[in-house]
């Protein structure tokens, strides 16, 4: 009974969780050493207008939130599964793990950060 409820808490938990991505590099801070130069971007990225930064920023947060919400909604779903799973262990193979949406975040978060790297480097108006 121990082991499937250690089971079903980490199934539990992988479903309604994605882990974080690594940081970026520190160009902010007053201590960092590292400088933004244009060979860390694509050719396409440093075509970007400061508006067009802006425009994708306002883009992938809208699909990050609503990726987010694909994953919420199956919190409770997983909720249960975990739960039954505990007691029959069956139920766990039903936990909707979200893996496309949570690689996906994962993209976004990359983009995002590099975005917001290309606007310090461009020297645009958040």
């Amino acid at each position: 009974m121990r082991y499937a409820l250690l089971v079903a808490g980490a199934v539990l938990l992988s479903a309604c969780a994605r882990s974080a991505p690594d940081l970026p590099p520190d160009y902010g801070s007053v201590s960092s050493q590292a400088k933004l130069s244009a060979d860390q971007f694509t050719a396409e990225d440093l075509r970007l207008t400061c508006k067009g930064i802006s425009a994708e920023r306002e883009t992938i947060t809208a699909e990050a939130g609503r990726l987010t919400g694909v994953i919420k909604g199956n919190r409770q779903h997983n909720q249960v599964a975990g739960y039954l799973g505990g007691l029959f262990l069956f139920p766990l193979i039903a936990a909707k793990e979200n893996p496309d949406e949570k690689r996906r975040l994962d993209a976004i978060q990359g983009r995002w950060d590099t975005l917001i790297a290309l606007q310090r480097f461009k020297t645009c108006s958040t």
